[in-house]
């Protein structure tokens, strides 16, 4: 009688495997999700690019915050967590909104590269959200400082700084509601804190 029931159970282990996942495959999935989280704030900033070279219909004066937008993205992200925003992504997506924009060839891959290395030389780890928005202002208040010095430099004269402080004010407004935005991928981030992924792990 054993041995009959032993074949029974033998033959029925397969079928009741079928129907739950592998370690191996819950361990891919995971790592799926884990990417994907992490590739969010780059997804964030070529999105954030892209909306700051459409036409909205907005004078000169007045859009000049939008380019800022990713800016204030990649400042985020590199107070945050710089190892998931290289400088490579920051000077790729400034590159591509001089070329969209049809500026000067390497002034916004110029300004994202700075935003970037001055939000990491300020980084302070574990910054809760007050302390992170000061040094948002801080480096979006030298960067404006920077792109009026150039501006200056390119058009041989003193370059309008009223449309600059009337862009960094207003891109220092919205960064609140930007940050709501970018909760989740922050919490998930935060969780996990100095993650870094294994092929397989």
């Amino acid at each position: 009688m054993a041995a009959p029931r032993q074949a029974r159970l033998e033959a029925s282990a397969p079928r009741r495997r079928r129907g739950r996942s592998t370690p191996r495959q819950a361990s891919w999935g995971r790592v799926f999700a884990e990417r994907l989280a992490l590739a969010g704030p780059v997804v964030w900033v070529v999105v954030l690019t892209l909306l700051a070279a459409l036409p909205w219909g907005m004078g000169a004066d007045t859009r000049f915050f939008l380019p800022l937008l990713p800016i204030v993205a990649i400042v985020h992200w590199s107070l945050v967590r710089p190892d998931l925003m290289p400088v490579g992504v920051a000077f790729l997506t400034g590159l591509s909104l001089d070329v969209l924009t049809h500026g000067p060839l390497g002034f916004w891959s110029l300004m994202h590269v700075l935003g970037h290395v001055l939000a990491v030389a300020v980084r302070r780890r574990g910054a809760g959200l007050l302390v992170r928005m000061l040094l948002v202002a801080f480096v979006t208040a030298a960067l404006t400082l920077v792109a009026w010095a150039i501006a200056s430099v390119y058009f041989v004269s003193l370059a309008a700084w009223r449309p600059l402080v009337t862009a960094a004010g207003i891109v220092l407004l919205v960064y609140p509601l930007l940050c709501l935005l970018f909760a989740p991928i922050d919490g998930w981030i935060s969780k996990r804190g100095s993650l870094r992924l294994e092929r397989g792990g």
